[in-house]
């Protein structure tokens, strides 16, 4: 098993890459542009890929130069491509905060339901069951209120399509918000821009990803 996580692993980065200089523009960091596939082809690919699924949530860590992973769960659903992380640790977007009150904010939040949008586009594997695509919330936007001493505050997660990261490995790369199935596995890049909590705006940049199988 372990072997098999690693191949996959792999295999998305060398997917990315590919999927990077043939069907996405990086012309805007959130003008999204993918090769199209048919109706039925979406169709046969959001069926497969529908379902509940476990596994956890890392954040490469740009600071530390180490992955932090925390267990979560996320559900595939096919009548509207969405997929929805019942359990998104919120504590996650803390990690580019410097402001120590916005970061305490932001760390007592707890978990909350994150719902994305998936776009399928092609791939030249996409026939032996390798399926690529995008992932962004609505309008880049995860929206809620929280309670932190006392006091509700109004919180905004602006999520990005691309970064530009030094992994945790530390090589500098450009990330974008994408993902990949094989075989009832699947990983995909949620990519954290900044925070606004009440009036103040806070740029994070903050890369995570949510690995797991059926």
């Amino acid at each position: 098993m372990q072997t098999l996580k690693k191949s996959f692993i792999m295999l998305t980065c060398l997917a990315l890459t590919a999927s990077i200089s043939s069907c996405l523009n990086d012309d805007n960091d959130n003008d999204i542009k993918y090769a199209d596939l048919t109706p039925t082809q979406k169709a046969a690919q959001t069926n497969e890929m529908a379902g509940q699924y476990a596994g956890h949530i890392y954040v490469l860590n740009d600071t530390t130069m180490k992955r932090d992973s925390i267990p979560c769960q996320w559900r595939i659903n096919a009548s509207d491509s969405s997929l929805t992380v019942s359990n998104f640790p919120v504590s996650i977007a803390s990690y580019g905060l410097k402001n120590e009150g916005a970061r305490n904010i932001i760390k007592a939040a707890g978990t909350r339901p994150l719902r994305v949008i998936l776009h399928p586009y092609s791939n030249t594997a996409f026939d032996q069951g390798y399926y690529t695509f995008t992932v962004v919330p609505d309008n880049y936007k995860f929206s809620f209120t929280t309670e932190y001493e006392e006091k509700t505050h109004n919180v905004e997660i602006e999520f990005a399509y691309q970064m530009f990261s030094s992994s945790y490995t530390g090589i500098s790369s450009t990330l974008y918000a994408v993902g990949e199935y094989y075989k009832q596995e699947m990983n995909a890049y949620f990519l954290i821009k900044g925070i606004k909590i009440d009036d103040a705006t806070y740029n994070t940049g903050t890369p995570t990803y949510i690995y797991g199988k059926k």
